[in-house]
């Protein structure tokens, strides 16, 4: 190394600095985990100053790193930021064209003063390049898009109106997202407090990129489980779904607004993935949410314990499988885990189990805990899997169930009966609780000679560890 000799970045291969600034990558979404998100916001800001550092180090770097740079727009925390960031973007529209992630947090939600705010920007310049833009978005006092700026009001009509009143100094217009999004033709992500949503009032075009939410709030996580609405089509009812920071994914359209209402043009929102974090889940609610999800491939919901008032809506498996049966037909990955609901059931009750899903014949990938399958009604013999299972199924993946001989007997039968009933089945998988030694191996045999991979936790020998004492 002694020998090195010094050279400088421009006489670098291109190869070689586009993987250097590659490296540098920005992780998105919000994080449940409150350490891993400040260390996940902490590692952003690093990464962010060593793009910037790039971006000012030589010509040939600029070029290569600027779109980078740009890829993702992370809190611009001040006001000062912002506006500068706004300029920069209105005077070389080019630059919003790389951006593809989006990130705000609570302290830039909303501008102090608009008209403060874009003092000395040429008014007449960013409300035609708003209206050339490609997404719109809607007023929530109008069914038509304007754009309010200072003392004027461009509407895509293109009439102007001086008056500046108190409706519209509420209009979306006055909120730095909307602003920012109107440069940003080809934003793909966003991550944004979930307060911030009930403000967004979107509109989408053919153009549209977005595909992933992410709603929550990393300064104050406590406040990530809140009601959030969510408005999937131009309906005026608004389904209130608890979520907790996990990405609600629209492919390719999706609308987050209270404030569509009937003037606004019915589009179902083709929805390929869903991921829900509940604490209590209202049947009737699941089912509309479903209804406006024609053509879902991905479901996950998870129950989670909260020390809130819940009312009392029970883990309603069977409600929630008539529901699903809705996107039957294209539904490939369903995860359901009621584990951790605070739900309280009595001694004596029963809790059914979701049912058959042989109806769903795309399903490929299903995660369920034991209640899912069976119910817990020990007077009864449990169905064997191949009368509950889709035929199509390729994964299985049994989570949180203490092993016991039912369990066994169970994947015992399923061992036996996957010739006949599931030909591309390739993995299952139950390691929560270990099963005891012989069995297990008894079990991956039968399995094995079927072509499936078996995975189970192993008991450990007690009686060879104490001999070996």
């Amino acid at each position: 190394m002694s020998d090195a000799s010094v050279c400088h970045l421009a006489s670098l291969p291109d190869e070689l600095l586009v993987a250097i600034a590659s490296e540098l990558r920005i992780e998105r979404g919000f994080l449940n985990d409150t350490d891993a998100e400040e260390r996940r916001v902490s590692n952003n800001a690093i990464t962010t100053r060593s793009l910037s550092a790039l971006v000012l180090t030589c010509r040939k770097f600029n070029a290569i790193a600027t779109p980078l740079f740009y890829q993702c727009v992370i809190r611009p925390p001040q006001t000062r930021s912002r506006n500068l960031l706004f300029r920069t973007l209105i005077n070389n529209p080019a630059l919003g064209q790389h951006v593809h992630y989006l990130e705000l947090d609570e302290d830039n939600r909303y501008m102090p003063d608009p008209r403060k705010e874009f003092q000395g920007l040429d008014a007449v310049k960013l409300g035609r390049l708003m209206l050339r833009a490609k997404w719109l978005i809607w007023s929530p006092d109008s069914t038509e898009p304007v754009v309010d700026i200072g003392n004027t009001i461009y509407s895509t009509s293109g009439s102007i109106e001086s008056e500046y009143t108190k409706r519209q100094r509420k209009a979306v217009y006055a909120n730095p997202l909307d602003l920012l999004v109107f440069m940003m033709d080809n934003l793909q992500e966003a991550a944004l407090p979930a307060r911030l949503s009930s403000h967004l009032s979107f509109r989408h075009t053919e153009h549209d990129k977005l595909r992933r939410v992410w709603l929550g709030n990393a300064k104050r996580p406590s406040e990530r489980t809140c009601r959030v609405p969510i408005v999937l089509s131009g309906t005026e009812g608004n389904l209130s779904v608890y979520l907790r920071g996990y990405p609600i994914t629209a492919n390719p359209r999706m609308a987050i607004s209270p404030f569509l209402g009937e003037h606004e043009p019915r589009t179902l929102a083709p929805m390929t993935e869903m991921v829900l974090s509940i604490y209590e889940g209202n049947p009737e609610y699941m089912d509309i949410l479903l209804a406006e999800c024609a053509s879902l491939e991905r479901f996950s919901i998870r129950w989670f314990w909260t020390d809130l008032p819940v009312q009392d809506f029970p883990v309603d498996l069977p409600s929630l499988r008539e529901s699903l049966c809705q996107v039957q037909d294209s539904l490939t990955h369903l995860t359901i885990d009621p584990s951790e609901s605070a739900w309280r059931v009595g001694m004596d009750e029963i809790v059914p189990s979701m049912g058959s899903l042989r109806n769903f014949k795309a399903l490929k990938y299903l995660e369920v805990t034991e209640i899912v399958l069976w119910d817990d009604d020990e007077s009864a013999d449990p169905p064997p899997l191949s009368a509950i299972l889709p035929p199509s199924l390729e994964t299985l993946l049994i989570i949180k169930t203490e092993w016991d001989d039912d369990i066994g007997d169970a994947l015992y039968q399923l061992g036996v009966d996957i010739p006949a009933f599931f030909p591309h089945l390739q993995t299952v998988e139950c390691t929560w609780r270990p099963a005891p030694e012989p069995v297990a191996e008894e079990l991956m045999k039968l399995f094995k000679a079927s072509g499936v991979d078996l995975q189970l936790s192993i008991e450990d020998d007690i009686d060879s560890h104490a001999s070996g004492s």
